[in-house]
């Protein structure tokens, strides 16, 4: 419905919509909030754009226009970083223009599906579900500087709170005729230690 739903967690007796933000895009799929909340930004799949609006006033401030599906976002050093599925490349919005003004290509056309930022400002971290990669991005010079490969199809990512360990959901493979099926097998997490850069432990959690 590309529309953003707003769920009190206090103050009701029981969970409930109670406002809906129109993104203004086409089949809106990720939301995320700057780090001082003040920024919110919603990822349109079938439009190609991010719809980016002030918060709490849910203003609509930019639609940044997405060369490919923007999937993941992030706010990190002050840009807006977005992942593209349909190309592998993560895309820089800078905060004050709204303005894409850099890109990073993947080595080979993947897939990024989420990116997480860690506590060292030039250090990004994003999954490639098509390539079963997950990539950490060095932006201060604009490259990808390792890559690890983890499960097939890894989904969402998130870091442990002080930072050192990345765990990566991994769906495993899909089902010869249909994704929308049970795969094959069980799928997999996996934890990446940050400091050496390697998968350090992974756990059979059940099919997809």
């Amino acid at each position: 419905t590309a529309t953003v739903h707003f769920i009190p967690l206090s103050g009701a007796d029981r969970l409930e919509m109670t406002e809906h933000l129109v993104t203004g895009g086409t089949w809106s799929k990720v939301v995320a909030f700057s780090p001082a909340g003040d920024l919110l930004a919603v990822s349109n799949w079938l439009s190609e754009d991010v719809s980016i609006f002030s918060y709490p006033e849910k203003k609509l401030l930019a639609k940044v226009k997405i060369p490919g599906i923007p999937r993941g976002l992030v706010f990190a050093g002050g840009s807006l970083f977005v992942t593209n599925y349909s190309t592998g490349a993560l895309h820089r919005i800078d905060t004050s223009s709204w303005q894409l003004v850099e890109s990073i290509d993947s080595p080979r056309q993947g897939a990024l599906r989420h990116a997480v930022a860690g506590q060292d400002p030039d250090l990004l971290f994003a999954s490639d579900m098509r390539r079963a990669r997950v990539y950490i991005y060095n932006l201060k010079d604009q490259k990808i500087e390792t890559e690890i490969p983890v499960d097939r199809n890894p989904n969402t990512i998130a870091l442990s709170p002080d930072g050192r360990y990345l765990f990566v959901s991994c769906r495993g493979p899909n089902a010869p005729e249909t994704y929308l099926t049970r795969s094959p097998r069980s799928g997999e997490l996996h934890v990446i230690d940050t400091i050496c850069r390697k998968v350090v432990d992974r756990r059979v959690l059940g099919n997809q």
